[in-house]
């Protein structure tokens, strides 16, 4: 039977029995093991029954006294709400819980609750929802640990922190889906960046022919490339206003030298310079949106970057090669390299103003 009167003297215990009933919150912990196989997360969860906020509601004879036949009566219409306030889903849907069993016991007053989660595919990634503090009192803590193919890790879960995330794959399935997120994180990183794409249409307008587009874009492709590494794995920090404006000013740069100067020979040369700069501003515009990449997501994030950025570089020589039979294509050249001029000039002051 359970005494809710917790640890007190003889004396406190009879004043209390003999007080109307009342409760007060105390700071509690939970315990929770978790083993994740395939499709599914089991749940085995360790709760102290006096710490919970329905407590009074099993005491059905009202005589202060819990009873195991009661807590078999009354606990099992309780148990749903206990489950809603555990959750664990994966990225791709919600884990349909099932209720394998709940006791009372070792010892009188605990509740150990096992419950299976399932899932449509094989997991990848868990992400636990766990507002026992609801349930309880607000300093509850609930102490988690999680066996799963990839190794054991240990969660905190309590009021300000209700919610966690976790890899739990191995192999290359789970390499695989990490360099696939990196890799489409690239690719929609480098089609929403204008300034590397204005650039490069700069860089290509006035390459005659397939040699020069490809040693061109090559060179900046690579120096690039190179330098979100170094700018990642050192790491290389610069002050974004000066990224900002310094790559702008690239822009209005190549415009410019399409207009005056129209050589083509140490075209290679420029690309490679600006490669690096453009580099630093990429990683920097990852380092600030991602707290956390795995090397396979970061060796897929430079990959995605790259074919963008190369397949952007791609259509912009056919669009130019096909334009250069026409007898307007110089005035194409002109207005194309007056916009870029316009354009990064205009992005160079608003960033220094």
């Amino acid at each position: 039977m359970i005494r809710w009167t917790r640890r007190l003297g003889l004396a406190a215990a009879i004043t209390l029995l003999a007080a109307p009933p009342s409760r007060a919150h105390t700071t509690g912990v939970s315990y929770s093991d978790i083993r994740v196989e395939g499709r599914t997360a089991e749940l085995r969860l360790r709760i102290n029954l006096r710490d919970l906020d329905f407590v009074d509601q099993l005491d059905l004879d009202r005589d202060r006294l819990i009873s195991q036949e009661e807590v078999s009566r009354a606990l099992p219409g309780h148990l749903p709400r206990l489950m809603d306030n555990y959750r664990i889903g994966s990225a791709e849907d919600e884990g349909r819980a099932e209720l394998v069993y709940w006791r009372q016991g070792p010892g009188p007053g605990e509740l150990e609750c096992r419950v299976q989660y399932r899932f449509g595919d094989e997991i990848q990634r868990l992400q636990f929802t766990v507002t026992l503090p609801s349930l309880t009192d607000s300093g509850h803590w609930n102490l988690a640990r999680v066996l799963h193919p990839g190794g054991l890790a240990d969660l905190n879960f309590n009021l300000e922190n209700p919610t966690a995330s976790l890899e739990v794959g191995r192999g290359w399935r789970l390499r695989a889906g990490r360099m696939v997120g990196g890799l489409a994180l690239g690719a929609r990183q480098a089609a929403t960046s204008l300034l590397p794409i204005g650039f490069v249409l700069g860089l290509l307008l006035t390459v005659p022919g397939p040699d020069g587009a490809v040693r061109v874009a090559g060179a900046f492709l690579a120096a690039q490339g190179l330098m979100v590494l170094l700018a990642v794995l050192v790491p290389i920090r610069l002050p974004a206003s000066f990224l900002a404006s310094a790559t702008a000013l690239s822009l209005a740069y190549i415009a410019a030298e399409n207009l005056l100067v129209k050589e083509t020979a140490n075209r290679w040369a420029i690309g490679c310079c600006f490669g690096l700069l453009f580099g630093v501003d990429l990683a920097s515009g990852l380092l600030a949106g991602v707290s956390q990449f795995s090397a396979w997501g970061f060796m897929g994030w430079i990959l995605g970057l790259t074919c963008a950025l190369a397949l952007a570089a791609a259509l912009i020589f056919l669009l130019n090669r096909a334009c250069r039979t026409r007898s307007w294509h110089p005035w194409y050249v002109r207005l194309a390299s007056g916009l870029l001029l316009g354009a990064g000039l205009a992005g160079f002051f608003l960033r220094v103003l």
